[in-house]
């Protein structure tokens, strides 16, 4: 019996490990189609100009495809990410006040690593706010937050579009250039900083993976196992945090990315092992968002943008997953 179950088990992380070495296949090999299709025709510009869009792509698809996949477990729920509570929203805001109280022009002209680190350190006071007020309560009602979360959004959209009516034409469309995710205009003033962020938070993610599991158990199961909960929780808080700042500061915001590629991996891996789990849904993101600017560049010619077709594909699988909550994950 014990051995029926220990074979079992192996069978199992077998099945889960040939699962994700599939799809980091899948996410290298739309890689080498998206950089080297049509070589060598194009000259060097244009090589150049996928390397940089690829290095946003690989950027976003891990902060996003980790981010998410963290914040899953904390909320024990797969409908909430952190871009739904709109926390790309308010890194959008803060670009905005910035245009509103100094110009377009002096956005431009400020230094792009204090530009970024203030924005950081504003969705993080924000974050801990919102997270203090939901860790209270005793169990996390869906509803609630995600009710929380569109408020929160609504308010900093709306006072995006405040500013925005009340901006010249010039700057208005440099704000219009801020709120629409795109890999063809990454900022790649700050990929250096933000590569740096990135890499700390995932390892420091990949080194808490096994707090992570027992932290998807559930607060009370965690305390009883000795886990610093709350301490724990905030660590990663933090770290989901500054990975949003990461992928909303080189591409812009997508909202249903991080709600997409986590449910698909969860689906097609499911174990509770977050050290499959993590790398999985980077691959998982990083594949959607290359296969995506594939088809927009090749498909549509560049007659969409990715940020609109993953957006739709995305909020129809979020009101499917709303209509199935009727019982609980």
């Amino acid at each position: 019996m014990v051995s029926d179950l220990r074979l079992e088990r192996e069978r199992e992380q077998a099945r889960n490990k040939r699962r994700l070495v599939f799809l980091a296949g899948l996410a290298l090999g739309a890689t080498l189609v998206f950089l080297f299709w049509g070589f060598p025709q194009f000259g060097g510009f244009i090589m150049r100009m996928r390397w940089q869009a690829l290095a946003g792509i690989l950027l976003t698809g891990a902060a996003i495809g980790a981010s998410s996949m963290v914040f899953q477990a904390i909320v024990q729920n797969r409908i909430i990410t952190p871009s739904i509570l709109g926390l790309d929203s308010l890194y959008v805001l803060i670009q905005t006040t910035i245009i509103f109280f100094a110009g377009s022009t002096t956005l431009a002209n400020f230094n792009q690593l204090y530009l970024f680190l203030i924005s950081v350190g504003g969705m993080i006071f924000f974050s801990v706010l919102l997270f203090k007020f939901m860790l209270r309560r005793e169990n996390h009602n869906v509803f609630f937050i995600l009710l929380l979360g569109i408020v929160f959004g609504t308010l900093f959209s709306s006072f995006n579009t405040f500013l925005g009516t009340l901006l010249d034409p010039g700057e208005f469309l440099a704000l219009q250039a801020i709120g629409y995710a795109s890999f063809q205009a990454i900022n790649t003033k700050i990929l250096g900083i933000a590569s740096i962020f990135l890499c700390v938070s995932l390892i420091l993610m990949w080194r808490y993976a096994r707090d992570l599991e027992i932290i998807s158990l559930g607060r009370d199961v965690a305390v009883n196992l000795g886990l610093n909960y709350y301490g724990m929780v905030w660590r990663l808080l933090i770290l989901v945090v500054i990975c949003i700042s990461v992928s909303t500061a080189l591409v812009g915001p997508i909202t249903f990315l991080g709600l997409l590629v986590m449910n698909l991996t969860l689906q097609y891996i499911p174990t509770f092992k977050y050290r499959i789990l993590l790398p999985a849904c980077m691959f998982m993101s990083i594949a959607v968002l290359v296969i995506g600017q594939i088809i927009v560049q090749r498909v549509f010619n560049f007659s969409s943008s990715i940020s609109i077709i993953i957006n739709f594909i995305g909020g129809a699988y979020f009101l499917i997953l709303l209509l199935r909550q009727q019982k609980k994950w």
